[in-house]
């Protein structure tokens, strides 16, 4: 009995001394002497070179992800993205290590969180443009996976306009088709306040997007869409404060819901609110911002 104890007990220091070992692997900031000493130690325990390349090769080359966000004028885009990146530069979120990357990210962020801090919202994304946000992230553990992601935050006037469309187009039709995941947003403040038939009209562009990028990247029709889609509802503040908020919004969207399950291999629907709270009687943004859940989205893409 008692060997047995003493074989468990070394298996248990041996998983231990492992784990160690592979978190200083997987790390990027780690000097190459404690790396190779690390990588050593990693064979010595008994784990194959197989494994240790493959760890060296994650931490070395981290994996793009170039995500899409799409939706109606006024759908909050631009300032989701906003508090998105700020929720996450200023804290782990789980054991996600995130970080803005570039000059232009840094600025368009911290110019546009001023914005809100002044009462101001910042400018929309302008038609035939997309600005580019990109950051550098890591989940934390002994696996931990490195991504570098590119946001495109495209002008919501692209959804009006879905007939001029072109395959030739090197704007949103180009995004479409090599995006490695897609973020649809509608707010809850339309979805509550618009007329049937302008939510039809909603439902039927958004459908089309869905269709258009399935179409042209050559899927098959018959098989589940491999990439992540995610219905984003925004304001969700205004939902919440009726009783059954979130299920009139979700009826009202229902067609569209319903396609993004059958066709899309992950799909999910987050409600999310970057306010926190509505606009004041002026139309300006609340000087002190309670985001709820704006990170949800970007973390289920992640995970896979």
């Amino acid at each position: 009995m008692n060997d047995r104890l003493n074989r468990y007990a070394l298996l248990a220091a041996a998983i231990g001394a492992a784990s160690t070992v592979i978190s200083l692997l997987s790390s990027r900031v780690v000097s190459s002497s404690v790396f190779q000493v690390a990588l050593a130690a990693l064979t010595a325990l008994g784990f194959s070179a197989a494994l240790a390349s493959s760890i060296t090769a994650l931490r070395k080359y981290p994996s793009s992800l170039r995500i899409l966000l799409i939706g109606p004028p006024a759908a909050g885009k631009t300032v989701y993205l906003t508090v998105l990146f700020r929720e996450l530069e200023t804290g782990r979120v789980g054991n996600l290590i995130f970080a803005p990357f570039g000059d232009e990210t840094t600025s368009m962020v911290a110019r546009n969180f001023a914005s809100l801090a002044s009462g101001r919202f910042p400018l929309p994304t302008p038609m035939g443009a997309f600005d580019i946000y990109e950051a550098v992230a890591r989940f934390g553990g002994p696996f931990g996976r490195h991504y570098r992601i590119h946001v495109n935050d495209s002008a919501g006037e692209h959804l009006t306009n879905i007939e001029k469309w072109s395959p030739q187009d090197d704007g949103l039709m180009k995004l479409l088709i090599h995006s490695d995941a897609v973020i649809m947003m509608v707010d809850c403040v339309r979805v509550l306040h618009l007329d049937d038939g302008r939510i039809a009209q909603l439902e039927t562009s958004l459908i089309a997007t869905l269709n258009v990028m399935i179409e042209k990247r050559s899927e098959n029709p018959t098989a589940l869409f491999p990439v992540p889609v995610a219905l984003v509802l925004s304001k969700s503040d205004v939902a919440w404060e009726i009783d059954d908020g979130e299920a009139i919004v979700l009826h009202r969207l229902e067609n569209l819901v319903a396609v993004a399950q059958r066709r899309c291999r992950r799909f999910k629907y987050f409600f999310v609110s970057s306010l926190g709270s509505r606009p004041g009687d002026d139309g300006a943004p609340p000087r002190v911002l309670h985001p709820s859940k704006v990170t949800d989205p970007l973390i289920w893409i992640l995970r896979g």
